[in-house]
């Protein structure tokens, strides 16, 4: 019975001490995903929004969680950020390389922006994009949606390509940490279907190395804003029951 009590009760640790940031931060980014997907979902405002003014106008709930959800995983990425390591270093808040950045703007952005662009009026996606069903547009409301969208990938992309691919890969090494940081990308978007699920295992991994190689979070963000904008965009214009003014 003795393997009982080392489980109950090891004698030492079974991970080394300088892989506990790493932990820290993977087990605190998976709390955020959790609370982005409960207690703030799209439906949670809704509701919130209801009680409190009795009707919801047309894209508030979808507004207010993604501005919600900027506040939440950005503060919670400077927060464990700070707690796991004693420095904001691996947020890569920083300037992106000029060139590499360009490169990979360019290269990445050609072929991701025209699979989506192409993909974007699919039956699939046309019932998830845009994420406001509205049936008349105004021109204030595309604005509010396309901005909000920016808000939000900020903090998305500071979590993701800031504090967990680099901090992932100064703790584990490049290709465990950019797997680990890839295997959470995945695990936020299984509520959205199994093909773009799929799709975010090469995306996590090459949005991880475009991070690294340009040392910021900023050249990922950038892009990530281009392919939700062109998706609403696209989306929005190709749907026969919206009228869209963009």
């Amino acid at each position: 019975m003795s393997w009982l009590a080392e489980l109950l009760w090891p004698t030492r640790l079974p991970l080394d001490m300088t892989e506990a940031p790493a932990v820290l931060v993977t087990l605190g980014a998976t709390a955020l995903l959790w609370a982005q997907a409960y207690p703030l979902s799209v439906a949670s405002w809704e509701e919130r929004l209801r009680r409190r003014r009795g009707s919801v106008s047309d894209g508030a709930a979808v507004i207010a969680a993604r501005l919600s959800w900027a506040v939440l995983l950005g503060g919670g990425a400077v927060w464990l950020s700070y707690a796991a390591f004693g420095h904001g270093w691996h947020l890569a808040v920083r300037l992106p390389r000029p060139m590499t950045a360009l490169a990979w703007l360019v290269c990445l952005g050609a072929v991701t922006l025209t699979i989506t662009g192409a993909s974007a009026t699919r039956p699939k996606l046309q019932a998830l994009y845009p994420e406001i069903r509205a049936a008349r547009w105004s021109r204030a409301l595309a604005a509010a949606s396309l901005g909000s969208w920016a808000v939000y990938l900020l903090g998305y992309e500071l979590l993701f390509r800031g504090l967990l691919t680099h901090g992932l890969v100064a703790s584990l090494g490049a290709w465990p940490g950019l797997a680990a940081m890839t295997g959470l990308y995945v695990l936020a978007h299984l509520r959205k279907g199994a093909a773009e699920t799929l799709v975010c295992i090469p995306m996590g991994m090459l949005f991880g190395a475009m991070s690294l190689q340009c040392d910021s979070f900023v050249a990922p963000w950038l892009l990530h804003v281009a392919l939700a904008s062109i998706s609403e965009v696209v989306a929005a214009r190709g749907n026969p029951n919206m009228d869209y003014p963009l």
